[in-house]
C-alpha cells in the first residue's frame, strides 16, 4: 500500500505532466485586420501653404507609413473653399493650392474623398496667449547645454503645445556630432487636467546641445476637442510605462465614418534663441 507521500508525489506528477504539454499555436493576426484612413493635419494662423497627411493604419509599432493616394482634399474656409494637392505624388501628403493664414474663432472644415466614400471633421481656431521663452542648462559632466524647463505640464486657464527646434548646425563645434544629430525635434504640453500617470511617467532622456546652437520655440494654441486628443495620445504613449498606467483605450478623434486621426486650428506664436 502506498503511503500517503507516494501518493502525494505521484498526483503532482500526473497534474505536472499534463500542465506542461503545451501545443504550439501560430496565429495570423493580420488576416482580418481592418485598414482604416489616418488624418494628421492643421490649419495655423502663418501665412503658408497648409498641410494634410493622408495614409493606412498599421499593426505594427514603427511600420513603414503607407500614403494613400488620389485623395480629394478640400478645406471649408466660412464661404471660401480651399483645394488641396498631393505633393509630391505618392507622397499621401496634401498642400494648399494656395498659401493662406487661418482665422482665430472661423470654422473649419475638412472633407476628403477616398474611392467614393467622405470622411470630414471640423475645428476652430481659439488665441494664444504670450509665450515665455524657455530656459537652458550647462551640464557639468558632457559640457554641453540641455532644456531646463520650458511650461508648466498643469494649467487651469489654458491648454497649449510646444514644438522646440534645436539646430546644432550653427555652431562651431558641429563637427563633434554625426550629421543625423544636427537637428532635434521637441515637444511639450500644457493641459488642464493634470493625470495620475502624467506624474509619475517615464523620465525623457536628456537632449545635448553645443552652445551656438539655435532654438526656435512655437507655442500653438489648442482647442478644448484637440487638448483632449493630445490628452488620451499621450495617456498611450509617452506616460505609459510608469507606476500608474490606465487600461487602453483607442485616441480621440475628430474625423467621421471610422477614421482616425485629428483635423486641428490653432494659432501660433514663435521666438528664436542662440545659445551662449
Amino acid at each position: 500500500m502506498k503511503s500517503k507521500l507516494q501518493q502525494f508525489l505521484f498526483l503532482n506528477f500526473v497534474m505536472f505532466t499534463f500542465l506542461s504539454c503545451e501545443e504550439r499555436t501560430e496565429w495570423d493576426f493580420g488576416a482580418n485586420i481592418k485598414k482604416y484612413v489616418v488624418v494628421e493635419g492643421m490649419i495655423t494662423n502663418e501665412l503658408k501653404q497648409h498641410r494634410i497627411s493622408v495614409c493606412e493604419s498599421q499593426i505594427e509599432l514603427n511600420a513603414p507609413r503607407v500614403a494613400i493616394s488620389n485623395a480629394q482634399v478640400h478645406v471649408l474656409e466660412g464661404n471660401k473653399i480651399r483645394e488641396f494637392e498631393e505633393n509630391p505624388l505618392g507622397s499621401g501628403i496634401y498642400l494648399s493650392v494656395d498659401t493662406f493664414a487661418g482665422v482665430i474663432n472661423k470654422p473649419y472644415v475638412l472633407l476628403i474623398e477616398i474611392n467614393q466614400k467622405l470622411y470630414s471633421a471640423s475645428a476652430h481656431m481659439i488665441p494664444v496667449t504670450p509665450m515665455v521663452p524657455l530656459t537652458y542648462s550647462l551640464d557639468s559632466v558632457s559640457n554641453l547645454f540641455t532644456v531646463k524647463n520650458v511650461a508648466l505640464n498643469f494649467d487651469l486657464n489654458e491648454s497649449a503645445m510646444y514644438e522646440i527646434q534645436i539646430d546644432r548646425s550653427h555652431s562651431p563645434v558641429f563637427d563633434e556630432f554625426p550629421e543625423n544629430e544636427a537637428h532635434s525635434l521637441l515637444y511639450y504640453y500644457t493641459l488642464q487636467t493634470l493625470d495620475v500617470n502624467e506624474i509619475f511617467a517615464p523620465k525623457k532622456e536628456p537632449v545635448y546641445f553645443p552652445a551656438g546652437t539655435q532654438i526656435v520655440e512655437r507655442k500653438y494654441s489648442l482647442a478644448p476637442q484637440y487638448a483632449e486628443f493630445i490628452r488620451s495620445l499621450l495617456s498611450e504613449t509617452e506616460w505609459r510605462g510608469g507606476f500608474f498606467d490606465v487600461a487602453h483605450d483607442n485616441v480621440r478623434t475628430n474625423l467621421s465614418d471610422g477614421a482616425l486621426g485629428f483635423f486641428a486650428a490653432c494659432s501660433v506664436v514663435s521666438d528664436t534663441m542662440v545659445v551662449n
